[in-house]
């Protein structure tokens, strides 16, 4: 974990290839969002990375970075399990 890392109140379990990542903190999704994200950069995208970096800046809440993070994999497909997001009910099917 970086140094002015923030740990997320729940991991997002996102499938990369084939591989499933365990991102668990704002350093470890801008990390991804940054250097292996496999989808085309939407505005949800653009979204997570500013919103990542507005918390390590200490300019927004660790929350703010989970949400935007949640809802880009979510919108590229890459959630492998969905988390609850504070504030937010869940979708009864």
């Amino acid at each position: 974990m970086a140094m002015s890392d923030k740990p997320f109140p729940q991991p997002v379990s996102v499938r990369v290839g084939t591989l499933v990542n365990r991102i668990s903190s704002t350093w470890e999704a801008l990390e991804l969002l940054t250097s292996q994200w496999p989808c085309p950069k939407c505005a949800r995208y653009r979204k997570a990375v500013a919103a990542c970096h507005d918390t390590l800046d200490g300019w927004a809440s660790i929350d703010k970075a989970h949400c935007a993070f949640v809802e880009a994999a979510e919108s590229a497909g890459l959630l492998t399990e969905t988390p609850p997001i504070k504030g937010k009910t869940p979708l009864a099917i």
